[in-house]
């Protein structure tokens, strides 16, 4: 039987996004460099399925340029994002950058005014090719991304966005992202990690091991983007 394959979407949301473009701009600055090195500064020995996936969904978040030597650098948008000169031109790239995925740009091309529910969005994308097995994640990625880059464009409260956005803009005021509930273990954490770019902090219980685990792979996401621990002078 042959195997549907869903049309091109980013794999990973906005979030995640920037936090490697971080770990790349770190170590490469804005140089061009191969795919191989793009890889081995994501944490992979070499391009295979997973490491493109990773670099295919920050290229398409406009987070990375590409030149005729398919070489690939930190673009001018993502510096916009982790050093940005203002307020404004950080929330500006947020916003554009949400909306550089051209699956992204069709869905609010077609709803302008009010984003679809989640019933109309699955169906618009089975009808437009996507596996059904896929729609669902596709629907979380474009509602967590969507989210970080109105709320950056608003203003709004960092506690509205959604459940699996993890901020990580170079803010000085503290970025409130929920977690799992340890109430149930058929709930999620509404704890909320609160990072400033500068420190994490927060209350936390759990009472399972798989909200413990989403929750280490939260503070995965953000451990890049933490400042060194300043040395000691004598």
């Amino acid at each position: 039987m042959t195997r549907i394959r869903s049309p091109n979407y980013p794999q990973i949301e906005l979030s995640e996004a920037i936090a490697l473009v971080a770990q790349i701009h770190k170590k490469e600055g804005t140089n061009y460099a191969t795919r191989e090195v793009i890889a081995e500064l994501l944490g992979y020995s070499s391009v295979n399925g997973a490491s493109e996936k990773k670099i295919s969904a920050i290229t398409a978040y406009g987070l990375l340029d590409r030149n005729s030597e398919r070489e690939l650098r930190v673009s001018e948008v993502a510096m916009r994002i982790l050093h940005p000169e203002s307020e404004r031109e950080k929330s500006q790239a947020l916003t554009e950058a949400a909306t550089s995925p051209n699956l992204f740009r069709e869905i609010n091309e077609k709803w302008p005014d009010t984003p679809p529910s989640d019933a109309s969005l699955r169906s618009y994308l089975i009808r437009n090719g996507f596996n059904q097995n896929s729609v669902d994640q596709v629907v979380s990625i474009y509602r967590a991304s969507s989210a970080l880059g109105n709320s950056a464009n608003r203003g709004d409260n960092p506690d509205e966005l959604d459940s699996n956005a993890i901020d990580t803009e170079e803010d000085k005021e503290s970025v409130r992202v929920p977690t799992a509930p340890a109430q149930s273990p058929t709930q999620r954490p509404t704890k909320p990690i609160v990072f400033d770019m500068e420190t994490i902090s927060g209350t936390y219980s759990f009472d399972n091991s798989d909200d413990l685990a989403d929750f280490i792979h939260k503070l995965a996401k953000i451990m890049p983007l933490l400042p060194k621990k300043p040395s000691q002078s004598t």
